[in-house]
């Protein structure tokens, strides 16, 4: 697979002591990042937007959502859900929500779509968002 870029995966996690949504950070190098400027439909309308499409082959510390979530201590690992957010680069930025990216202009998106392909002639995770 070629890659192209590297990212930082922010997944959401529900911190039950604040009662609030936190972000643990994780660095993946080496994906095959793609984003397309193209038309969106939202709520009956058509506009302008991003769509982004990831793949990698870097899954090594990867867990299935349910895996993760059941873990302690999450450092170190990471998964795919919706509502995670995903930046280009190895960042070390910690965020409480998207918005701090976009104000940084860090190329990023919230995750809308996903899958787990890593059985077949070319195994990857794939990503997908706006």
């Amino acid at each position: 697979m070629l890659t192209n870029a590297d990212m930082t995966i922010y997944n959401k996690v529900f911190d039950k002591v604040t009662r609030t949504d936190k972000f643990v950070r994780t660095q993946v190098p080496k994906v095959n990042w793609y984003n397309n400027l193209g038309a969106v439909m939202s709520n009956g309308a058509v506009g302008v937007g991003n769509t982004f499409k990831l793949r990698t082959e870097n899954y090594g510390s990867y867990l299935p959502e349910k895996d993760y979530k059941a873990l302690q201590t999450k450092t170190g690992k990471w998964t795919i859900q919706r509502d995670d957010v995903v930046a280009k680069g190895l960042l070390t930025t910690e965020i409480t929500g998207i918005a701090d990216l976009q104000k940084l202009g860090i190329e990023c998106f919230r995750v809308t779509t996903y899958s787990d392909n890593r059985r077949g002639g070319l195994p990857h995770l794939r990503l997908g968002g706006e």
